[in-house]
């Protein structure tokens, strides 16, 4: 068979001109580029649907933890310290996913050493004889041993340390510094441990031994922190619990360069072995109910790309593996984890037309515009502010006293609706209508003179204003009007309409409207209407109150212009509270005074919520939107994570809420909430609808 040499000119055919001769090169060059995409698509092809085989990790423990249970003579009273030492190396070792058994000094010495690769002394300070040497013949049979702070001459000396005394930390200058690793310290030490100790060992290599860390500080090499040699490591202090995860790779390190499986051990190298996420143990669990959600029609795209990229990356780790390339092992794995952790917050899904909005006070720090504005980026549409109580006003009220702050800060309310107006934020100004909080004790003392202020079953004069009292009837609607003309607002929000406890109110007025109301006189006032056989129409008389008080102040600000929204922020019970505060919220809805309502569903537990949003959409019968009021920074509860939050809202969407509002907004919501929001739950902005999603 001959060979063929191809010429030049066989090559190409024969050009005439020189444009001739770009468009035949032109041609040839896109056609190897479409060549190169077939192959890699044919690549990307093969690797999506031929199976790749995992990395088969052996589960069986390679370390033994040895709790010091010999302390020695006169040495009881450290028996505290000991597992203390103890549990910070299992607390590490745990946070870097490495099995372990867990053995002590007492049972070395009866039975022997376990059947591992290596043996780590958290804090052994009176190791016997008879367990020196099973430790020593661990050691001479190809065992390594990791020793903390103490050890015995002749162990260390095995592991090539040279010993000195345990001194405080002060003496060797090291107070306050680091755990940094060392030009050649093992594979996967990380850049830095922190470690507050107390006391620490001074000591030097010996032999074959070589420092891997230093204690740093200040940009400068203190004194060795941890010694190694082929038969183990020295370090230098105790382990503390504190910074556990920085603990466990300085461990996992020293580890694996005696014990190389550990590293498939505690690198994830499938979903299964990455995790914690929020509740799901597991990648694999998380990545179970984002594909369940995508199967749904949740709009959960990019979570479903990042658990595709968290799948590769763990093959690629699994890989590096395979090939002892830890450093890059460990990379791809950290990096998966990122992902992972994003895929959590991306697993929350946006829906279209729902309200997102948030309570807040009169002020934001550090300025109504920057709130407003991170509010806006996270893609929430409505802000509810408190501007008043029904005895003091943070804005230019001309209708009741303005706070102190107005006068030297300026208009609260107009601030707020500048910074909406700017930022595209539907603005609520909240009246706390029968409460006076905020205004001063003068204020208040002069309300109580004046006959406005509620009286109890004992004739006590309270805080709160009566319903009853068409001075302060007429002043809420007042006060209502004006921040509807004088303000851009999208509407009002009643809070605090309701009384105090069902303790009042029992003043002169309420009496004579009462037996108005009854059309009989009370012999026995209050006793009668509290207690006796007129209390359950006592408390209707005292639902009437209020909610004619919604009726009127809703119709004035309707009045104003139709399309402005008159909603209330009302205690979650109805059935309940209707009597204990006077609060008929289902009534107000029922009336069509209201265009939605906010039920303060605060509680940390998310089945209680589930059954406090359910019940409360069984009241309002699809009668006007239900926005679940979630408890972030509530009295009752503290959410410390934002994964509550968002599992809250998810349930208040199961169970048929058209959005949520949440309690409240501060400096750890912008900076620990909003962010994670807008990976998933809030990822697109929407305008919120007035028309009730029923399931």
């Amino acid at each position: 068979m001959s060979t063929s040499v191809l010429t030049p000119d066989a090559m190409w055919p024969r050009m005439g001109t020189l444009a001739g001769a770009r468009r035949h090169l032109t041609a040839a060059l896109l056609a190897a580029a479409g060549i190169c995409l077939l192959g890699l698509l044919l690549r990307w092809y093969l690797s999506a649907t031929l199976p790749v085989e995992p990395l088969a990790v052996d589960t069986t423990p390679r370390v033994a933890v040895v709790s010091g249970d010999y302390l020695g003579e006169g040495g009881e009273s450290m028996a505290p310290v000991a597992k203390r030492h103890l549990d910070a190396v299992r607390k590490a070792l745990e946070a870097v996913r490495i099995p372990y058994v867990l053995t002590s000094d007492s049972a070395i010495e009866e039975r022997g050493c376990p059947d591992v690769d290596v043996i780590i002394l958290p804090y052994n300070r009176a190791v016997s004889e008879v367990e020196l040497g099973r430790l020593i013949e661990f050691i001479h049979g190809g065992g390594s041993v990791i020793c903390c702070l103490v050890g015995r001459n002749d162990l260390l000396y095995a592991i090539g340390v040279k010993p000195g005394g345990v001194v405080k930390s002060e003496q060797l200058g090291i107070a306050g510094a680091e755990i940094v690793p060392a030009a050649d310290a093992p594979p996967g030490m990380p850049p830095r441990v922190r470690q507050p100790a107390e006391y620490v060992m001074g000591c030097s290599p010996l032999g074959s031994g070589r420092t891997v860390a230093w204690w740093s500080g200040g940009g400068r090499q203190i004194a060795p922190a941890v010694i190694a040699s082929d038969s183990g490591a020295f370090i230098t202090c105790g382990l503390t619990p504190e910074h556990f995860p920085e603990t466990g790779q300085l461990l996992r390190a020293l580890i694996g360069a005696h014990a190389p499986g550990v590293w498939a051990q505690s690198i994830p190298s499938s979903p299964a072995m990455l995790g914690p996420y929020g509740p799901y143990a597991t990648m694999a669990d998380l990545a179970g109910t984002i594909r369940r959600k995508a199967a749904a029609g949740q709009d959960v795209g990019f979570a479903v790309e990042s658990v595709a990229e968290v799948e590769m990356l763990l093959e690629q780790a699994g890989g590096m593996i395979r090939q002892e390339r830890y450093t890059e092992a460990l990379q791809a794995a950290r990096r998966a984890d990122q992902i992972g952790s994003r895929a959590l917050w991306e697993s929350f899904a946006h829906v279209e037309g729902e309200m997102r909005g948030v309570w807040m006070h009169n002020s934001a720090a550090p300025s109504w515009d920057e709130a407003a504005g991170r509010i806006a980026r996270a893609n929430l549409n409505a802000v509810f502010p408190y501007v008043c109580s029904g005895g003091i006003a943070y804005y230019a009220s001309g209708v009741i006293p303005r706070h102190k702050s107005v006068a030297e800060h300026g208009d609260w309310l107009a601030e707020a609706a500048a910074a909406c107006g700017k930022h595209g934020l539907r603005l609520h100004p909240r009246m706390l209508n029968m409460s006076t909080m905020g205004a001063p004790k003068e204020t208040v003392t002069a309300l109580g003179k004046a006959g406005r202020l509620v009286v109890n079953n004992k004739g006590e004069i309270g805080t709160w204003l009566c319903p009853t009292n068409s001075h302060n009837r007429q002043t809420q609607l007042e006060i209502a009007r004006e921040l509807v003309t004088r303000y851009d607002v999208a509407g009002v929000q009643f809070d605090y309409m309701r009384y105090p406890w069902k303790d009042v109110c029992f003043c002169s007025r309420c009496r004579a409207a009462f037996e108005q109301y009854t059309g009989a006189r009370v012999s026995k006032w209050p006793q009668d209407a509290y207690s006796g056989a007129l209390k359950a129409q006592f408390l209707e008389f005292r639902r009437y109150q209020l909610s004619t008080l919604v009726r009127d102040l809703a119709a004035g600000i309707k009045a104003v212009d139709p399309a402005l929204e008159v909603s209330a922020a009302v205690f979650l019970n109805w059935e309940g509270h209707r009597d204990s505060f006077g609060q008929d919220w289902k009534t107000w809805v029922e009336q069509g005074w209201l265009d939605f309502v906010c039920p303060m569903d605060y509680t940390d537990d998310c089945e209680t919520f589930r059954g406090y949003v359910r019940r409360q959409n069984g009241w309002v019968g699809g009668r006007v939107p239900i926005y679940a009021g979630i408890g972030v920074n509530a009295d009752n509860c503290r959410f410390t994570d934002p994964y509550l939050m968002l599992r809250q809202v998810e349930i208040a969407r199961e169970e048929g809420a058209s959005g949520w509002v949440v309690f409240n907004y501060c400096p750890s919501f912008a900076d620990d909430f909003l962010p994670v929001l807008s990976m998933g739950l809030t990822r697109k902005p929407t305008r919120y609808s007035l028309s009730p999603h029923m399931r």
